[in-house]
């Protein structure tokens, strides 16, 4: 899990930086070399080439991390087509339509209130996946 090791909190320290970040978005483990973060008077003696290799090293744990959140999401993303799709087929044998503009408007703006501004371009993305073929 992230923060494994010799930090506690579940939290990741991001080599290179002064960044803490929370580890709740994702389980995944890090690479055995990963020392996690350095003490306060450790940081502050380490050379600008030592904080540049640091800041290198992380880039591959960094990307690791978004590799794993983006197979989750694609994961997300297809069960929530097979739901829109049962749905949609349900709607349609009760009479109604396949499309209801009315909740993709709340979905737009759940996502713009969660995500800001490019949030509804997010949700315009993923209802169009979800809405299936006409």
């Amino acid at each position: 899990m992230i923060g494994e090791g010799s930090h506690t909190g579940g939290e990741l320290w991001i080599p290179g930086t002064d960044v803490v970040s929370g580890g709740s978005a994702a389980s995944l483990i890090l690479p055995s070399s990963y020392e996690g973060p350095k003490p306060d008077h450790q940081r502050s003696k380490r050379t600008p080439e030592q904080v540049q290799q640091e800041a290198a090293d992380a880039i591959p744990v960094l990307r690791g991390q978004i590799d794993a959140l983006d197979e989750g999401i694609i994961r997300l993303v297809a069960e929530r087509a097979k739901l829109s799709r049962r749905i949609q087929q349900a709607r349609m044998n009760g009479g109604g339509v396949r499309v209801e503009l009315g909740r993709e408007r709340i979905i737009m703006d759940a996502y713009r209130a969660a995500l800001g501004p490019q949030g509804p371009t997010l949700a315009d993305a993923v209802l169009q996946v979800c809405r299936g073929a006409r």
